[in-house]
Order: structure tokens, then C-alpha cells, then sequence
């Protein structure tokens, strides 16, 4: 089980030695990594002073760059992803309409986890709201 969560997971719960196998826990890792993703997308750039880059744009910034933000802000998440989510490879992140819903943001993540076998292409579907969160789900 200690292979799905990342460090600080593992820090903050410690793993008894009975519960230690040699299976992968495909969900536990996708759990895993949607939270750190929601996490590294809602941190502001430059707020982490050990890694500055970390993290996306504050939503005014975003919106003060219409209508480039949605081209921007996709190429801010690959570059988040690929530096600071390696259980992920193959990063490819759209965006997605949807027209009954002016005040959000939709964007599908897509990646492989490098430890699945298969190397199966997962999706995460993100949302930004009107508050500046971001939701994201497997």
C-alpha cells in the first residue's frame, strides 16, 4: 500500500506491517493523486517560497489575460503536472465547454500512472468555480 500514497501521505499515516502487500492499489493511487493535484492547482504561483513555480495563477490574473487565459492556464497545468505529479506520464490536458455554465472553468487532465502495467490513460476532470477553486475528480 505504500507505493500509491506519496511521502507526505505516508508521513502523516504510518503504515502498520500487517497491512503491507505486494498488490497495487490501483484506486488508492488514483486517490492519491487527485488529492495532490487538488492541492498543486489550488496553490498560487509564487506563494511557496521553496518552489516558486508551484502552484497556477491567482483568477484575477487568469482573467485579467482573456482571451488567451484558457491556452495559458492549459499550458500552466502541464507544466505543474509534469514537475510536480511524476506518478503521471503522457500529460495531455483539454479544455471542455460547457455552455450552460458561464462563471466555470472545465478541463480534462489525461495521463498514464507509470507504476499501472497496462499503462492505461486515466482522466481527471477539473473544475475552476467562480470563487477561484479547483475541483478535481477521477
Amino acid at each position: 500500500m505504500a507505493h500509491e500514497l506519496s511521502l507526505l501521505e505516508r508521513l502523516r499515516r504510518p503504515i502498520d506491517s500487517g497491512r503491507r502487500t505486494t498488490q497495487l492499489d490501483r484506486a488508492a493511487l488514483i486517490g492519491s493523486v487527485v488529492n495532490n493535484l487538488r492541492q498543486m492547482l489550488n496553490s498560487r504561483r509564487g506563494h511557496a517560497p521553496a518552489q516558486m513555480d508551484l502552484g497556477i495563477p491567482a483568477p484575477c490574473e487568469i482573467v485579467a489575460t482573456c482571451p488567451d487565459s484558457i491556452a495559458r492556464l492549459k499550458r500552466t497545468i502541464i507544466e505543474v503536472v509534469e514537475k510536480y505529479e511524476p506518478r503521471l506520464s503522457d500529460v495531455q490536458v483539454y479544455f471542455v465547454q460547457h455552455e450552460n455554465e458561464t462563471l466555470m472553468i472545465h478541463y480534462l487532465i489525461n495521463g498514464r500512472l507509470v507504476t499501472d502495467p497496462d499503462h492505461e490513460m486515466i482522466s481527471f476532470e477539473t473544475s475552476f468555480d467562480g470563487a477561484g477553486l479547483i475541483h478535481v475528480d477521477a
